[in-house]
């Protein structure tokens, strides 16, 4: 409708300039004064035409090619809101994260030095605090050494089996869900950076793997086994294999259990995003919403997971992680207790997603009600698998509105090896989280759709710059700390952070819940 509107604005201001030129040409009163106000009008409409036509041709910013000069109205917008936010506004409920740490981001990814002059703004009241515990007095600067010990990554898998994966990496965020262009700019950027990147449940086609052989990827898929199905759309581990041998950027398989934002509910794809080549990439009709089963028929249960972990690890010769949000702590018990059986089929990772994660379709039922929040979701991971001599083995990655160097630090002092974002990711590409994804040609970004408004080379330089820059702020904001490696920081909880109204967990608090999950509550409460 905006793109409509800009559109049918330009023509005016053309229609009005055509007007008063011929009106002045064919006057025969040529009086300067009487024709001082259409002179003025003339002038000032003809200077909003050239700028029509200049926003329209460029391809800096995607936002201005699609809606003309009516982004100059957000670019205000931008300029006056965060003074506003400061004094009189709290932070976007909607998207979960205030606009000011949107920017922050955005700043990074710009090159900027992203510094700024205000109050701190701490609650140290509310829940979700967590304080460095800073050394003054440290003997040197550590950061050389942490930036070093960051880029080093972290290693999983064992055997002949294995990937030395990077510390830092981009979510899963399906093709189709973002367009061509934002996956292209994603893997040339990610690639720049040394960062992985993680293919979504939409398969995997040439758009990841634009950066070439510095890519990384991990192959994603879920419950519909885009780019290793059947024509019945059932799992085929042969196309599969296939993938892995089209792709040898592929460094390791990830299989989707469940995601924070809708736990227990699958993709949404809406037939008007699907395009004939998203058709062909995921082996699906075109002709109606792709629409997932939130259950995996390939496997049943926590033990038919751990064999078929196996099996895909043996067959593709490439370390496999699964990814699950922690809906159900005794689910959680269930599967380090079947690994435990079973150690062959251990995942190599297990990729803990918060319940506060993002999704670019989810019916409003379920956002923020499927599954704990990260903080204690991953404290329960980490002592589970310690409760069953697994830590060593299953490495944990964490996901889940962590975009920032503190969001890392804290997410890896609770229990993190590595870390994901796709929502630094999207801010960094340009995403104003318009809430637009799910609505084709109506994402103002060309993040989502609308994808030849985004210039490929300029976003791809921009993530690059955002993902570099976390390093150096991650190593950064853990130097005062007085530690010389990042792994030091992994599931040290109070060692290295004061934690302020924030649960610490401990293998007691897990058994009581998943005592109380097995019994009925108001029993529990009738008895206390």
């Amino acid at each position: 409708m905006l793109k409509l509107h800009g559109l049918v604005l330009g023509i005016f201001w053309g229609l009005t300039l055509l007007i008063l030129v011929v009106t002045a040409l064919f006057n025969k009163s040529f009086d300067p004064f009487k024709y001082l106000t259409p002179i003025f009008l003339a002038g000032h409409l003809s200077g909003m035409a050239v700028f029509e036509v200049y926003c329209r041709l460029q391809k800096r910013h995607s936002i201005y090619q699609l809606y003309g000069q009516l982004a100059s109205i957000r670019e205000f917008g931008e300029w006056s809101g965060p003074k506003g936010r400061d004094y009189y506004a709290e932070p976007d409920k909607r998207i979960g994260t205030s606009r000011r740490d949107q920017e922050n981001v955005q700043s990074l990814a710009h090159g900027d030095l992203a510094v700024e002059s205000h109050k701190s703004g701490m609650d140290l009241n509310r829940r979700g605090v967590m304080v460095r515990r800073t050394r003054t007095l440290r003997p040197r600067d550590n950061r050389g050494e942490l930036v070093k010990s960051i880029s080093r990554g972290v290693v999983i898998g064992e055997g002949e089996v294995f990937h030395k994966r990077p510390l830092l990496g981009v979510s899963g965020m399906a093709l189709g869900t973002l367009t061509p262009q934002a996956v292209k700019a994603i893997s040339i950027g990610a690639a720049r950076a040394g960062a992985i990147v993680n293919t979504g449940e939409g398969s995997i086609a040439s758009y990841h793997v634009a950066g070439g052989e510095l890519c990384q990827i991990e192959f994603q898929f879920g419950t519909g086994y885009f780019g290793c199905r059947t024509l019945e759309g059932t799992f085929s581990l042969d196309a599969l294999i296939e993938k892995i041998r089209q792709y040898p950027q592929i460094r390791s398989i990830q299989i989707k259990g469940s995601q924070g934002a809708k736990a227990g509910h699958s993709g949404n794809l809406p037939k008007e995003k699907i395009t004939s080549e998203i058709a062909q990439i995921r082996g699906i009709p075109m002709d109606r919403d792709c629409v997932g089963s939130g259950v995996h028929t390939a496997f049943v249960g926590e033990e038919g997971l751990v064999r078929f972990i196996e099996q895909i690890r043996e067959a593709t010769g490439k370390p496999v992680t699964f990814k699950m949000a922690v809906g159900s702590v005794k689910e959680f018990d269930r599967l380090c207790s079947a690994i435990s059986l079973y150690p062959e089929g251990a995942p190599d990772a297990i990729q803990i997603d918060g319940g506060e994660g993002g999704t670019g379709s989810a019916y409003m039922e379920v956002f923020g009600q499927a599954a704990l929040p990260l903080l204690d979701a991953l404290q329960i991971a980490d002592l589970l698998l310690r409760k069953y001599h697994l830590r060593d083995r299953v490495k944990l990655i964490a996901s889940g509105q962590l975009f920032q160097a503190d969001h890392i630090a804290r997410a890896m002092a609770l229990g993190a090896d590595a870390v994901v974002t796709a929502r630094g990711a999207k801010y960094a590409l340009g995403c104003i989280a318009a809430g637009l994804c799910h609505k084709a040609g109506e994402c103002p970004s060309g993040v989502a759709n609308n994808g030849k408004a985004l210039d490929v080379e300029l976003r791809a330089q921009y993530l690059a710059n955002y993902l570099t820059s976390l390093v150096e702020r991650l190593a950064m904001f853990v130097d005062p700390m007085g530690i010389t490696d990042i792994g030091d920081l992994v599931g040290t909880r109070t060692q290295y952070m004061d934690i302020k109204d924030v649960q610490i967990w401990r293998l007691s608090d897990v058994l009581d819940r998943m005592e109380l999950e097995g019994n009925n509550p108001i029993d529990e409460l009738m008895t206390t």
